[in-house]
């Protein structure tokens, strides 16, 4: 094993109790502490999509305690933007086990009711560990009808 896998496997992502406690901003420029972006580009503008996603993942990676998601994330937009975030894979699990309702922005709305069902429940699934059915089998998730 790796160290970076070993690192992975171990580290502690910070969860919020309620998305509503994610207050911060919606608009207009931040700028991070270093102990969240150590990078040259610590100041965000939240109107460009790109450098809003990259803060928010940063934050969520970084976050050392649950005052920096509170400061910096704010609940509805991570909703609305959490199906493009690029986060480690452990994190994205932490996050769907809490709230449900990121599960359900991760699923296209563009997919058939159908496959919205199965995908949900197949990832519903994987967060509890329960082994997979076979609707879960297929690349996409759902069986092909």
């Amino acid at each position: 094993m790796n160290s970076q896998s070993r690192y992975a496997s171990h580290r502690v992502y910070l969860v919020p109790a309620d998305l509503h406690e994610l207050a911060g901003p919606s608009t207009g420029v931040v700028e991070l502490p270093l102990h969240l972006d150590w990078s040259e580009q610590r100041v965000y503008d939240l109107k460009d999509d790109g450098q809003l996603g990259l803060m928010y993942e940063r934050v969520i990676r970084e976050a050392v305690q649950l005052d920096d998601l509170r400061t910096y994330l704010n609940g509805s937009v991570l909703v609305r933007i959490w199906p493009r975030l690029y986060l480690p894979v452990q994190a994205r699990q932490v996050w769907e086990a809490r709230f449900r309702n990121l599960v359900r922005a991760s699923i296209p709305r563009s997919a058939p009711p159908w496959m919205r069902t199965e995908k949900l429940e197949c990832r519903l699934r994987s967060l509890r560990r329960i082994p997979a059915s076979p609707a879960c089998s297929s690349p996409m998730g759902a069986v092909a009808r």
